[in-house]
């Protein structure tokens, strides 16, 4: 009898639903204004490492207050938030519960970054 190959799974950040992992990307906005394919995320801690560096590489933000706005996963925050004290040159870092329109973006579980 043939071996199945399994299909590894991911969960999306958007609508929370397990999907094929090649079925997922990771999208930014360019300092031009421009939204492109940054990279495939292989899990939750790798994504969130590369928005880090993605803040970090931005000279930007330097001095800046730069704010998280999490969706009922305020640990998730925080360790964004260490992140972004170990590489960053921010100002003040604030951490705050998701409502209003940033509920469209981060769904239960996630985290949006603005500066």
């Amino acid at each position: 009898m043939p071996k199945v190959k399994k299909i590894p799974q991911r969960q999306c950040v958007g609508c929370r639903t397990m999907k094929d992992k090649k079925a997922l990307v990771r999208i930014v906005k360019t300092p031009e204004g421009e939204i492109c394919k940054l990279g495939q995320a292989l899990s939750m801690k790798q994504a969130l490492s590369k928005l880090v560096d993605k803040i970090a590489s931005d000279p930007n933000h330097v001095g800046r207050t730069l704010v998280i706005c999490h969706c009922n996963c305020k640990e998730r925050a925080e360790k964004v938030k260490e992140q972004i004290l170990a590489k960053c040159q921010v100002g003040e870092i604030l951490v705050v519960g998701a409502g209003g329109i940033t509920t469209v973006y981060a769904n239960d579980g996630g985290v949006v970054v603005a500066y």
